[in-house]
C-alpha cells in the first residue's frame, strides 16, 4: 500500500451463510475498485461463529478468485456481539485509517462503501462515525417483514427515549465506518465482552452519539439472498432489558464531554450533611454489615462518619480508610483519633492520604460507601480494587440508585453516576469478579428524592428535610425494600468476590 493511500477495515461475523458469500464477495470486489479511486484500499476480517456449512471454505476460495484480502478467524462461539467485538480488536492490530462493519447476509450492499468513506473524508470537522442509514430520503428497506420493519422503527424510538441523545437516524444498523481512535475508545471504556446478541451496534451508536460526533447517509437495504435472519425474539427481549441501563449511561457519557463534568470544585455541602445523621449512617453500615469481614479496606472514606461505626463490627479486624482530599483526610484523621480518645475506636483504623494507589496490600473486603459514583473511569478503578482483594476476599459498593433521579444535587456533589444493578453487576464482571448479591434500598427515599431533587429543584438539604427524611422516610423505607429490592430504590448495594480464572478483560491497570 502507498505511503499516501487510506486503508479500510472492514470486519463481519457470518454463520453458514455460504449461500451468499459469492454474491457478498462479487459486490465487495467491486467496491474494493471504486475504493481505490479514492486512495483507499480494503481489507477484510471475517470473524465466523460456528459455522457448520462452507461458509469458511467459500471465504477464501472466493476472495482468492477476486484478489481480495482476507482474514477468517473462528469466533469466540458467544454470538453476534462478541464475534463483532474481536474483530474491532484485530483490525486495530492493524494500521487501518478507518474500520467498518458490514452484515454478510447480502442485506447491505457493499458497492455503497465509498459513499460511507466519501462521506467519511469529506465532512468537516470529521466525524468519528458515518452511519449507514435504512430510514433517510433516498434509503430503500425492502424484502423485510412488517414485524421486522415495525421492531427497527420501535427500537429507535425506545433508543431516542431512553438515552435522550441524538442519535444516528438507523442506530442499530451494523453498516457503519469509524475512526479507530472511536472504536478503541469504546473497546476501553465499555464493558463489551459481557454484550450479547445485536446489542453491540446499538450500544455503539448511543456511544458515538454521546462522546463524539456522526454523520447519516441513505443505503439500501436489499432482501436477503438465501437463509433467514437470525434475529429472534429472544435477543428482541434481551436488548429492550438493556435500555434502562444504556439510557444512564449515555447521560454519563455526555458529562464526561464537559470539563471536570461541570461539577464544582470539590462539594462537600451535600455530602457533609448526610455525614451528620446518625441514624441514616447506622443504617447504612447495617445495610453491608453482613459482607464486611477481616481486614478491610473502604476506599473515598470522607470525613469517617461510616468508618468510625465500620470499626464497632465484631467481623472486622481492621480498617484502612482511603480518603484523596487532604481537607476531609484531617476531618477522618480527627475522627479516628477522637474515637480512640473515647476508648470506643473499635479495631485499629489506619487513614490514608490518596487514591487506591496509596496501597498495596491484600484485603478480605474492598468497600466503596458512596464513593463510586465520583470516580470517573469506574472499571479500571474496579480492577484495581480486585488486585486489593485477598483469594477469598469481596467487593462492596454501596452508591446512588436510577439515572431518572439525577438531579442539581448529583451535580454539586460530583456523580458521575447513579447506577442500576444490571449496569453495576455488568462492570463488576467486565473488571473480573462474580457477582452474589444485588439489590435496590431506600424506595421510599427515591420517591422523595424524584420529587425534591428533580420536580422541585432542591440542590440542598435543609435541617427540616434531613430531620423528615432521617425520622419519618428512612423508617418506612426499611420497612418497604424486601418487597421493591429487586427494581425500586435511592440506593444500590452490588457485592462481588474475584472471578476463578477470570481476568479482568478491560480498563486493566497495574498496581502501584
Amino acid at each position: 500500500m502507498a505511503a499516501d493511500q487510506r486503508l479500510l477495515v472492514l470486519v463481519g461475523a457470518t454463520r453458514n451463510e455460504a449461500r451468499n458469500i459469492p454474491m457478498v464477495i462479487a459486490d465487495l470486489a467491486q467496491a474494493r475498485d471504486e475504493l481505490r479511486e479514492l486512495e483507499t484500499e480494503l481489507e477484510l476480517i471475517v470473524i465466523d461463529d460456528a459455522s457448520t456449512d462452507d461458509t469458511v471454505k467459500l471465504l477464501h476460495v472466493e476472495a482468492e478468485l477476486r484478489g481480495l484480502r482476507v482474514q477468517v478467524i473462528d469466533g469466540p462461539g458467544r454470538g453476534l456481539s462478541q464475534a463483532i467485538a474481536a474483530g474491532l480488536r484485530l483490525a486495530l492490530q492493524t494500521p487501518a485509517t478507518c474500520i467498518g462493519t458490514i452484515d454478510f447476509d447480502g442485506q447491505h450492499d457493499p458497492i455503497e462503501l465509498p459513499t460511507l468513506v466519501a462521506a467519511f473524508e469529506a465532512i468537516t470537522p470529521t466525524p468519528d462515525c458515518v452511519f449507514g442509514s435504512r430510514f433517510l430520503n433516498r434509503s430503500t428497506f425492502i424484502g423485510v417483514t412488517p414485524l421486522r420493519r415495525v421492531l427497527s422503527h420501535g427500537a429507535r424510538f425506545a433508543l431516542r427515549v431512553a438515552t435522550r441523545t441524538r442519535l444516528p437516524s438507523d442506530p442499530t444498523t451494523s453498516f457503519r465506518v469509524s475512526s479507530p481512535a472511536m472504536v478503541r475508545s469504546f473497546l476501553d471504556e465499555v464493558p463489551v465482552d459481557d454484550l450479547g446478541g445485536y446489542e453491540f451496534f446499538f450500544w455503539y451508536a448511543v456511544y458515538v452519539a454521546s462522546r463524539g460526533s456522526f454523520a447519516d447517509v441513505p443505503i439500501r437495504f436489499r432482501p436477503r439472498l438465501a437463509g433467514a435472519s437470525k434475529m429472534h425474539l429472544r435477543e428482541v427481549i434481551a436488548a429492550s432489558l438493556t435500555l434502562r441501563e444504556v439510557g444512564g449511561r449515555a447521560r454519563e457519557w455526555k458529562r464526561m464531554r464537559l470539563p471536570d463534568g461541570g461539577f464544582p470544585d470539590y462539594p462537600t455541602e451535600y455530602l457533609d450533611s448526610l455525614g451528620e445523621l446518625d441514624g441514616y449512617n447506622t443504617w447504612l453500615v447495617d445495610t453491608f454489615a453482613p459482607y464486611m469481614r477481616g481486614r478491610v479496606l473502604e476506599v473515598g472514606a470522607g470525613t469517617g462518619t461510616v468508618t468510625t461505626r465500620l470499626a464497632q463490627l465484631g467481623s472486622v479486624t481492621s480498617i484502612t480508610a482511603i480518603e484523596p482530599d487532604p481537607a476531609r483526610w484531617e476531618t477522618l484523621k480527627a475522627a479516628v483519633d477522637a474515637a480512640a480518645a473515647r476508648q470506643v475506636a473499635g479495631c485499629p483504623v489506619t487513614p490514608l492520604l490518596g487514591t487506591i494507589d496509596a496501597t498495596n496490600e491484600r484485603f478480605d473486603t474492598v468497600l466503596y460507601c458512596n464513593s463510586a459514583e465520583h470516580i470517573r473511569d469506574l472499571i479500571p478503578e474496579l480492577v484495581a480494587a480486585r488486585s486489593r482483594c485477598a483469594p477469598d476476599g469481596r467487593l462492596v459498593v454501596f452508591g446512588p440508585a436510577h439515572e431518572a433521579l439525577y438531579s442539581e444535587i448529583d451535580r454539586m456533589s460530583g456523580h458521575w453516576r447513579r447506577f442500576v444493578t444490571t449496569r453495576l453487576s455488568r462492570d463488576f464482571r467486565a473488571a473480573g469478579y462474580d457477582v452474589v448479591h444485588a439489590q435496590y434500598l431506600d424506595p421510599v427515599g427515591a420517591i422523595a428524592y424524584f420529587a425534591g431533587g428533580r420536580v422541585g429543584g432542591v440542590s440542598s438539604l435543609s435541617p427540616r428535610l434531613l430531620w423528615i427524611f432521617e425520622r419519618i422516610v428512612l423508617p418506612i423505607s426499611r420497612l418497604v425494600t424486601p418487597l421493591t429490592r429487586r427494581f425500586m430504590g435511592k440506593n444500590v448495594l452490588v457485592v462481588g468476590v474475584p472471578g476463578v480464572g477470570r481476568p479482568a478483560v478491560q480498563g486493566e491497570r497495574p498496581s502501584a
